[in-house]
């Protein structure tokens, strides 16, 4: 194997590199923020993150490849978190040609406009 196939492979499974990780997080977070790693093999996310004062959250299915220095702060029993109940069940969306000349169901263009406009002040940055 070669010595540049070594150095990203643990147990042959890919690394990401360290520095890499590092300069995104120090980039684009503050001190005392949240990072997100919900595919986090072997932590390098989480080494780093804590390694610039940060917080951090790690989710994977086999924590086997886990850093060392992480493994004291892992679970020894898996938790899982589940997205919010379901209230209703969901529906078919309507056509595109009854959306665009008027013809859905007046619910069903509400929902449209909701998106819309959601949409549209994410782009500019408003809040409601």
């Amino acid at each position: 194997m070669s010595s540049w196939r070594r150095g990203l492979v643990s147990r042959d499974r890919p690394v990401k590199p360290g520095a890499v990780v590092r300069t995104l997080i120090a980039q684009s977070t503050a001190p005392g923020d949240l990072v997100l790693d919900p595919f986090c093999g072997s932590g390098v996310a989480g080494v780093e993150a804590r390694a610039l004062d940060r917080r951090f959250l790690l989710g994977d299915i086999d924590l086997a490849y886990l850093d060392p220095s992480l493994a004291a702060l892992a679970r020894t029993t898996p938790s899982f978190a589940r997205a919010a109940v379901v209230m209703e069940e969901p529906a078919e969306p309507p056509e595109l040609e009854a959306l665009a000349d008027a013809s859905a169901a007046e619910d069903e263009l509400d929902a449209a406009r909701g998106l819309r406009l959601a949409g549209r002040r994410r782009r500019d940055g408003s809040a409601g």
